[in-house]
């Protein structure tokens, strides 16, 4: 009977090692279980900044190629603009030519009018 008290014992004894050893690798699981919940909120929030900074850069992007269609428009308007001062200058030039008589004497050093 002592020899069957004294191995319950021992298997109690065994029992209860292996009952702390279980706790202890349960508390190791959960601070790793942590860790990796931590881990995953930290991916998940560097994700969130990246698609926003994405987004951003869309953004940007589209405005910059607004901008470049504006400097295009404006470019098309200063050149209509050139060609339109040209005109007026040819036509004014035209006027005041045909008010001054113009002789060959004056452009050759002859004496006929033109």
């Amino acid at each position: 009977m002592e020899q069957k008290l004294a191995r319950t014992s021992k298997r109690i004894k065994h029992l209860e090692t292996d009952l702390k050893k279980a706790n202890t690798n349960v508390d190791e699981t959960l601070k790793e279980r942590k860790c990796l919940e931590n881990i995953v909120q930290w991916t998940k929030d560097d994700v969130e900044e990246e698609d926003e900074e994405e987004d951003e850069i869309a953004s940007l992007h589209s405005k910059l190629l607004e901008k470049e269609d504006e400097i295009a428009k404006l470019r098309k308007q200063k050149r209509i603009y050139r060609i339109a001062f040209v005109i007026v200058v040819i036509i004014l030039a035209c006027l005041v030519l045909s008010r001054v008589p113009i002789t060959c004497s004056h452009l050759f050093g002859g004496h006929t009018e033109l």
